[in-house]
């Protein structure tokens, strides 16, 4: 696994990448996708609000649950 994951804008990702983190910038419709495929590779996941209301609340509570 890896240690941290950030999905968000590409200017917070560029501070994120230079902290260590692995960092995506997908777009709106992939938003889905790269967090389910995010969360079974990585310890952490962080993201931003904006990233998060293209994902399912079902699937956001899953991830918190976990």
């Amino acid at each position: 696994m890896t240690g941290v994951v950030f999905i968000g804008d590409e200017i917070s990702a560029a501070g994120y990448r230079l902290a260590g983190a692995e960092v995506f910038s997908p777009a709106p419709g992939d938003t889905p996708e790269v967090f389910a495929k995010a969360r079974k590779r990585a310890d952490v996941v962080m993201l931003t609000a904006t990233a998060a209301h293209h994902i399912s609340a079902q699937c956001l509570e899953e991830a918190l649950a976990d």
